[in-house]
C-alpha cells in the first residue's frame, strides 16, 4: 500500500527543481492557494505532489483521492470524520495532517501534472505538512545487507514508539506502521562551544536523526474504504508483512496492533528482513496468514538473547501477551544495547586515529567499538556448524571471515585499531553474505514447500470436486447394474454406497459409519457379535441374489449343487437353474472368481467375495434391526427342507434378495473376534483356520438368519446349506 508521502521506489528527499531567471521555483500550476512544485510519488490510491501554501509559506504535501472514493458520498463523510480526528494530533514525530481541502480553482498548466491529478472543482485533496528526509526503507539501504547499527535502529524505534504511545493515549491507532510510512531526516550537527582556556572554539557534535510517522490513521482508513466500494479482494487495513495476527483474522485492533508492526520494523532493521520474509515471497495469502497466526518468528542470530526475547514478546500472537506500551517494548530492547554489535563508518581510516579531525569517531571510541565487535565476531564464528563449514556454497564466505578475523587480532596487537575496524567490516560483510545465502536457501526451501503444499491442496481439492461430481452423477443406493457374462446370460448387481457419501449420510442422519454387530438384548445373539463402528470409504456392487446354478455351470462346466435333480422333493426342472448354487467350498468360490477376472473382466472392477463388513452393511441397508426391515426369508420352518428359487421373498431397501436364509454366503475374511474400537475398511486378519459365512440357510432356525449372525467353516469344506454372492469392487 502506498503512503501519503513518497513511496519506497521513488526519491523521498526534496527533489531539485529547475529555476527561472529570477531564481524562484518553477511552478507546475496552482490548486487554489497551493503552488505545485514537483511530484513526490504516487500509487494505486492517489498521486502526491509537493506544494507551497502561498498564504502561510509552509511546504505541504497534497494527495489526491481515488475516483471510487471521492465520488462516494458516504465514504467521504467517514473519511472527513477520521481526518478531523487525526488532524488534532500534535507531536514532533508525527507528520501533521492539516486539512481535507475541497478544491475550487484549478490552474495546472503542466500537462503531465494535469493528467495525473485528474481534479475537478468539488473534489477533495488531502493536505499534509511535508516531512523531509527519506523513507526508512531507503535509509537502511546505506548499511551492508540493510542491517542498521543497533544504536541507530533503536533511536528510530524510540521516536516511533513515543509517537505511537502519544496517539494511543488519544485513542487513535495507526494500523499501517511499516518502513514506507516512516520518514528519517538526518539533522545537521549543531556547533557546541568549547573552552580550552586559551580562547573559545566551536566543535560539531555528531549528526542526529529525526523520525516522523506518515499517514497516521489515514492510509488504513482509505484502504478500508476502498475495500468497501470496490470489487477487489484484499486486506482491509495494513501491509501484509507488518500486519498483526488480529488484523489477518479480522479481530479488534488497538495500540498493541501498532506495537506488533513496530516490532516487525525493528526486526527488519536488525536482521535485514521482516519476520516470515520467505513466506511473504510466495504471494499466497493463505500461506501468509497461516504463518503469522500459527508460527513463531526465528530469532535473530546477531543480537543478544535478551533483545530476541523482547522482540518475540512484542510479536506475540495474543495482544494481551505484548508489552503495555510501545515505549516499554523499545526500552526493554534498548536496555540490552551494550551487548550488541555496532558498525564503524567505512570512511574512517588509520590517518584519522589521532583525533576526530577526519572522521566522526575519535580513537578511544574506535578502540572500544573494535573490541566489542571482535567479541561479537568470535561468537558468531563459533556458532557456525560443521554442516555450514562443509557446505560448498558457504565455504568462501566463512574462509574470508576467518581470515579477516585473524587479521583483526594482528592489527590490535600492533595497536592499529582503524585497520582492525576495516578488517572487521570485511569479516562482517562476509558473514552478511553467508547470512543472506542461508536466508535465500531457506526462502527457496520455503517457497518450494509452499508450492508443494499448494499443489497438494489443489490436488486434494480437485479430487474432492471429482468425488463430488461422481457422486452427483453416479449410482444411487439400490441402482441395478447388469453384466452379461455370456450372450443371453446376465448377472444383476445392486449399488451399495460408501458410508462417507452423502447418499449414506442422508439415510443415517449424517454419520459416516454404520454399527456392525448386535445389541445385547437382540434375540438369539451370540457372544462374537460385539457392536462396533465401521466406516467404508468406497461403494461397491453386490449381487442382487445369491449366485444361481446356471451361471456357475456356464463358467465352471460342472454343477456341484445337491439340490438339482427333479426327483429331489419334487423340484421343478424348469426352475432348478434359479436355485442358488450350493455345496461349494470357499476355495471353489476363488476358482470361479479367478475365471471371471481372467475371461470376463469388467473394466475398472474386480470380481470378488464381499468382506464380512460389506455383507452386513448391504444386508442392513441402513436399518438397525435383526432382519434388515424385511419379512423373514427361507429358513427351517418354511423352506420344505431344501433350497428355493431366488428372489421370491421381499428385497431389502437396496434391492437385495435372500440376504436372510435360503443358503449361507461365503465372505472373503478369515474368522476372528471383533475389535472394540471403530475401524475403517476392515478385511479381517491376514491368516486363520476358518473362513466366515453369513445369512443363515434353509436348514437353520430364524435366529441364525439375523443380519448380525456369524458363521465359520473350513475353507475346503462343502455343505448343501452354503453358497455365495458375488461382488464387483472398484480397483481405482
Amino acid at each position: 500500500m502506498e503512503t501519503l508521502f513518497p513511496p519506497d521506489d521513488e526519491p523521498a528527499s526534496m527533489p531539485s527543481m529547475p529555476t527561472l531567471r529570477g531564481g524562484s521555483p518553477d511552478s507546475l500550476g496552482r490548486i487554489d492557494h497551493y503552488d505545485l512544485l514537483c511530484k513526490l510519488g504516487g500509487g494505486g490510491f492517489g498521486v502526491v505532489y509537493l506544494a507551497r501554501d502561498t498564504v502561510s509559506g509552509v511546504e505541504v504535501a497534497i494527495k489526491t483521492l481515488h475516483p471510487l472514493l471521492k465520488h462516494n458520498a458516504e465514504e467521504m463523510v467517514l473519511l472527513r470524520e477520521k481526518f478531523a480526528l487525526v488532524s488534532r494530533l500534535a507531536h514532533p514525530n508525527i507528520a501533521t495532517a492539516l486539512v481535507l481541502h475541497p478544491v475550487r480553482d484549478i490552474n495546472v498548466f503542466d500537462e503531465a501534472a494535469r493528467r495525473e491529478l485528474k481534479l475537478s472543482p468539488g473534489d477533495s485533496v488531502m493536505v499534509m505538512r511535508y516531512a523531509p528526509g527519506v523513507t526508512l526503507s531507503k535509509w537502511r539501504r546505506q548499511f551492508p545487507g540493510g542491517i542498521a547499527p543497533f544504536d541507530l535502529a533503536f533511536e528510530v524505534g524510540r521516536q516511533v514508539a513515543a509517537a505511537l504511545d502519544y496517539a494511543h493515549a488519544e485513542r487513535i491507532v495507526h494500523r499501517d506502521i511499516k518502513p514506507g510510512n516512516i520518514m528519517v531526516e538526518t539533522v545537521a550537527a549543531e556547533p557546541q562551544p568549547l573552552d580550552h582556556g586559551i580562547g573559545k572554539a566551536r566543535s560539531l557534535s555528531a549528526p542526529t536523526l529525526r523520525v516522523r510517522i506518515l499517514d497516521f490513521g489515514l492510509a488504513a482508513e482509505i484502504r478500508s474504504s476502498m475495500s468497501r466500494v470496490s470489487t477487489e479482494s484484499g486486506d482491509t487495513s495494513g501491509t501484509r508483512p507488518y500486519m498483526a495476527p488480529e488484523q489477518w483474522l479480522g479481530k479488534k485492533q488497538d495500540g498493541r496492533t501498532d506495537q506488533y508492526a513496530l516490532a516487525c520494523v525493528l526486526y527488519e532493521l536488525l536482521s535485514g528482513a521482516p519476520p516470515f520474509a520467505g513466506v511473504f515471497e510466495t504471494g499466497d495469502p493463505m500461506i501468509m496468514k497461516s504463518a503469522v497466526v500459527g508460527d513463531e518468528p526465528d530469532e535473530i542470530e546477531y543480537v543478544s538473547p535478551a533483545t530476541n526475547e523482547a522482540l518475540l514478546r512484542a510479536l506475540a500472537k495474543e495482544p494481551k501477551s505484548r508489552f503495555p506500551s510501545c515505549s516499554a517494548f523499545v526500552d526493554q530492547c534498548r536496555s540490552d544495547s551494550g551487548s550488541q554489535p555496532s558498525v564503524v563508518p567505512m570512511e574512517q581510516t588509520e590517518s584519522g586515529r589521532a583525533g576526530s579531525r577526519s572522521g566522526t569517531m575519535d580513537s578511544s571510541a574506535v578502540e572500544a567499538d573494535v573490541l566489542r565487535r571482535k567479541v561479537a565476531l568470535a561468537r558468531l564464528l563459533s556458532t557456525l556448524s560443521a554442516d555450514d563449514r562443509a557446505d560448498a556454497g558457504f565455504m568462501s564466505a566463512i574462509s574470508e571471515a576467518e581470515t579477516e578475523a585473524a587479521a583483526v587480532d594482528e592489527a590490535i596487537k600492533l595497536d592499529k585499531f582503524f585497520a582492525a575496524a576495516q578488517c572487521l567490516a570485511r569479516a562482517e560483510a562476509a558473514l552478511e553474505r553467508l547470512r543472506n545465502s542461508k536466508a535465500e536457501r531457506k526462502r527457496q526451501a520455503e517457497t518450494e514447500r509452499a508450492a508443494r503444499e499448494r499443489e497438494k491442496a489443489e490436488q486434494e481439492e480437485k479430487a474432492r470436486l471429482e468425488a463430488k461430481r461422481r457422486e452427483a452423477t453416479g449410482p444411487k443406493p439400490g441402482d441395478v447394474k447388469v453384466v452379461e457374462i455370456v450372450p443371453g446370460v446376465d448377472m444383476e448387481f445392486c449399488w451399495c454406497p460408501a458410508t462417507t457419501s452423502n447418499a449414506w449420510k442422508s439415510i443415517s442422519g449424517g454419520d459416516d459409519f454404520f454399527w456392525m454387530g448386535s445389541p445385547k438384548d437382540e434375540f438369539g445373539r451370540q457372544k462374537d457379535e460385539k457392536p462396533h463402528q465401521v466406516t467404508l470409504t468406497k461403494g461397491f456392487w453386490l449381487g442382487r441374489t445369491p449366485l444361481t446354478q446356471g451361471p456357475w455351470e456356464i463358467v465352471m462346466g460342472w454343477n456341484p449343487s445337491y439340490f438339482q435333480k427333479t426327483n429331489w422333493f419334487g423340484l421343478n426342472p424348469r426352475t432348478i437353474s434359479e436355485n442358488p448354487v450350493e455345496s461349494v467350498s470357499w476355495n471353489d468360490c476363488q476358482d470361479f472368481l479367478k475365471n471371471l477376472n481372467e475371461e470376463m473382466p469388467v473394466s475398472g472392477f474386480k470380481w470378488t467375495l464381499p468382506t464380512e463388513a460389506q455383507w452386513e452393511y448391504a444386508c442392513r441397508a441402513g436399518t438397525t434391526g435383526a432382519f434388515g426391515g424385511v419379512n423373514m426369508g427361507w429358513y427351517f420352518d418354511n423352506s420344505g427342507d431344501h433350497t428355493q428359487p431366488v428372489a421370491q421373498k421381499e428385497p431389502n431397501s437396496w434391492g437385495l434378495f435372500d440376504m436372510h436364509g435360503n443358503v449361507g454366503e461365503w465372505c472373503s475374511d478369515w474368522y476372528e473376534a471383533y475389535p472394540s474400537e471403530a475401524i475403517t475398511n476392515p478385511t479381517g486378519p491376514s491368516s486363520g483356520s476358518h473362513r466366515v459365512f453369513r445369512g443363515g440357510s434353509w436348514c437353520n432356525n430364524a435366529d441364525f438368519c439375523r443380519s448380525a449372525c456369524r458363521g465359520r467353516f473350513l475353507p475346503g469344506n462343502r455343505s448343501s446349506s452354503l453358497g455365495f454372492r458375488v461382488a464387483l469392487v472398484s480397483v481405482q
